[in-house]
């Protein structure tokens, strides 16, 4: 790559440096040369749209582009903003709704299904039919509704960022290798491909180092709080906001000071929802529960292994020891809660994946 740009003496996009790498090397992949010009930015940098050259030049890199999709509160501000000013005058009268449509497209540029989904949606509005046109429907503003609180949503790349910061901190000296970052983030399905990972790394320089170790890329964190919380993916789709203030408050318990604690409350909130899940069970006569079933969690494991419930009883019995020492074996010292630490995310894993089993379950009954 570097021997290319040099004999072209100028800057090159990263198809041509492909072109020219595969010509010698027919097994590397365009993917790996694109994942390489952006992540080596020591050796590389990006001086324009998919034009890449030499950092030893001494150019000055392209800067990263600021534009942005609106968020969730923008797009509904905007547009609630259209919406009163298109009823100022008309507040009483019903507007068609393609003629509404067309007027909001003109003052917000939104596209025509970004919009007919938010009219859908929107507490402001009320749709009738035209009784002078069967197949028209009327728009009428509602200027006494309540406002829809709208939640930030974050984005892959910020849910990588935080996965990726968490992660590293619980590792021996806060670092690992890059490829197993690399893996981590994949298989918890946060971003797509290995290139979108290395992007998202590229752009945590403030936080993260690298360094060359027997060939391989090691990073590290340098600034990053040790007390960050673990995040977990799965959270984000607990609808119930009971059981999502629980696990939440839980997981903020995940640090090198009170993880046994955490661990002992996602012990409590998985059994809570296992027995409740029987309950229910028990109530709609989906298969037979005794009283003798709901005595303990070891019971309560038997009884959903014999009914065929999951066949993974290795698992729910793996939970049950971690959740019988974090309730009756000794409170650890800093050294065995650094210990502990290095697998809290697989532990802590395994127990909400089966809390949200369960109560997925109980749902479907």
């Amino acid at each position: 790559m570097r021997t290319f740009l040099h004999r072209k003496g100028t800057s090159a996009s990263a198809e041509e440096i492909f072109a020219y790498v595969h010509q010698h090397r027919p097994d590397v992949a365009e993917t790996s040369i694109k994942m390489y010009l952006s992540f080596e930015d020591r050796v590389f940098i990006r001086v324009g749209p998919n034009l890449y050259e030499l950092a030893e030049w001494g150019n000055k890199a392209a800067p990263v582009s600021q534009h942005r999709r609106p968020s969730s509160q923008e797009y509904q501000e905007s547009l609630l903003t259209a919406l009163k000013g298109i009823f100022s005058n008309s507040a009483d009268l019903g507007i068609p709704r393609g003629q509404l449509i067309r007027q909001l497209i003109e003052r917000t540029n939104y596209s025509q299904v970004s919009i007919y989904t938010f009219l859908n949606r929107t507490p402001y509005v009320r749709v009738e039919s035209d009784p002078k046109h069967a197949q028209r429907k009327m728009i009428y503003f509602i200027s006494d509704a309540e406002p829809v609180k709208v939640t930030p949503r974050r984005t892959p790349r910020e849910r990588a960022r935080e996965a990726i910061i968490a992660f590293l901190e619980v590792q021996p000296k806060r670092q690992a290798p890059l490829k197993r970052i690399v893996s981590y983030v994949l298989q918890k399905k946060l971003l797509s491909d290995a290139h979108a990972v290395y992007y998202v790394l590229s752009c945590m320089k403030d936080l993260i180092e690298r360094k060359k170790t027997d060939g391989n890329t090691v990073c590290f964190l340098k600034n990053a709080s040790t007390e960050s919380v673990l995040y977990f993916p799965q959270v984000d789709h607990v609808t119930d906001p009971v059981l999502r203030d629980q696990i939440q408050r839980a997981l903020k318990l995940l640090t090198i000071d009170n993880v046994d604690v955490g661990l002992f409350q996602l012990g409590k909130i998985f059994e809570h929802e296992l027995k409740s899940f029987l309950e229910a069970a028990r109530d709609k006569c989906a298969f037979s529960v005794t009283s003798a079933d709901l005595a303990c969690l070891v019971a309560m494991i038997d009884c959903v292994d014999r009914n065929k419930v999951t066949t993974k009883k290795h698992l729910l019995t793996l939970l049950h020891e971690q959740h019988n020492e974090r309730a009756h074996g000794e409170i650890p010292d800093f050294e065995e809660r650094k210990r502990l630490m290095q697998h809290t995310p697989f532990i802590a894993d395994l127990y909400l994946e089966y809390t949200l089993f369960f109560y997925m379950k109980r749902l479907e009954l």
